[in-house]
């Protein structure tokens, strides 16, 4: 706040243009401009950290949308690839089984034909089990995995459709950050219009020549930031509009005085 020191006009008293109305404390006026001056320099600060910060964000948004139109674009071979492997590894399992349930009929039909092959039998019939065993988990793995490749390629191929309307909406987000951030350096205005109205000397002086209708400080009051000092009544300035008959019009011409009633 600043805080009145002397007043030199009072309510009803006609001044001319740059004349002093009221004068403000040294210590309010240093302390006020110091305020402003801090807020000024915070507000500096936060307008080159909003433009750091939103580089980055459109760094990162550049990257998200190389990165979502370049998987977008290899999307369907990747899905592909996948399945592709996903098959082999079931057609692979496959193939052991059926290997080695031949090989169980080999052996039975050589025991069947007097030939000791028991043992062997005994060990294809187990590994037979375990190589069953990896072909239905090969099969339930295809199952799981497929869906999956495909939920994975929709979303890739949803991004790269999204990828333009979402880095258009990331960098306009980051702008944003920066328009705000502008918005703060009202300080700044704050401060130059506070040094253009009190001066080098704490004193506030009349814009234009009037009446003083008003005067809302006396010596020793504090005034708060936005607060009206005095009103001014500038009688060469008012207009009036009135209504002319068409009957009086003809009468009068620019200059003439005339009495309104």
């Amino acid at each position: 706040t600043l805080e009145v020191e002397t007043v030199y006009v009072t309510a009803g008293q006609t001044v001319a243009e740059g004349d002093p109305i009221l004068k403000l404390t040294e210590e309010s006026v240093a302390s006020y401009k110091k305020d402003l001056e801090e807020a000024v320099t915070e507000a500096k600060t936060a307008v080159s950290e909003a433009g750091l910060s939103a580089e980055k964000q459109k760094v990162s948004a550049s990257y998200s949308y190389n990165l979502s139109t370049a998987e977008g674009s290899v999307a369907q071979e990747t899905y592909e690839a996948a399945i592709k492997q996903l098959q082999e590894a079931v057609d692979d399992a496959q193939e052991a089984v059926d290997t080695s349930a031949s090989l169980i009929n080999y052996y039975q039909e050589q025991i069947d034909a007097g030939v000791d092959l028991s043992a062997s039998l005994t060990e294809e019939q187990e590994n037979y089990d375990k190589l069953y065993t990896k072909l239905v988990a090969a099969k339930n793995n295809y199952t799981t995995k497929s869906i999956e490749a495909e939920k994975t390629l929709k979303e890739a191929e949803l991004s790269a459709k999204n990828a333009s309307s979402q880095y258009s909406v990331d960098v306009s987000g980051a702008d944003n950050d920066i328009t705000d951030a502008k918005d703060t350096l009202s300080a700044e205005e704050a401060l130059e219009e506070f040094e253009a109205a009190i001066g080098d000397d704490g004193t506030i002086y009349a814009e234009y020549t009037g009446t003083i209708t008003d005067l809302a400080y006396e010596a020793g009051d504090t005034i708060s930031s936005g607060a009206t000092v005095a009103t001014f009544s500038n009688t060469d300035a008012v207009t009036i509009t009135v209504s002319v008959s068409e009957e009086d019009i003809t009468n009068i011409a620019v200059g003439d005085v005339v009495e309104i009633e």
